[in-house]
């Protein structure tokens, strides 16, 4: 019964969201940006990529969009510095 319960709870839920608001990943890839362990979730046009990095102070997460200018935005949680931050988005835009 709760199970039922849940499961119309989450279809009624979905029919409110936007769907003009969604992001939709175009794809993965792990690696390294400056030598740090990184996985990158690409996101369609219109949303920022996801950077996970294990930076010098844990991991950082990192939402960043990169334009076709050479410029870049750029926002981020986690324990690592803005300064490492910044070098890290700018060498992945870079690539």
């Amino acid at each position: 019964m709760f199970k039922q319960l849940a499961v119309a709870a989450t279809i009624i839920a979905s029919a409110f969201l936007p769907s003009a608001v969604q992001a939709y990943s175009v794809g993965n890839e792990c690696g390294s940006i400056l030598g740090y362990q990184t996985c990158v979730n690409y996101q369609d046009a219109d949303s920022p990529d996801v950077i996970m990095v294990d930076g010098p102070n844990g991991t950082s997460r990192i939402y960043a969009s990169c334009y076709a200018d050479g410029g870049y935005d750029w926002n981020a949680t986690g324990p690592n510095s803005k300064m490492f931050i910044n070098m890290l988005v700018d060498a992945y835009c870079d690539i």
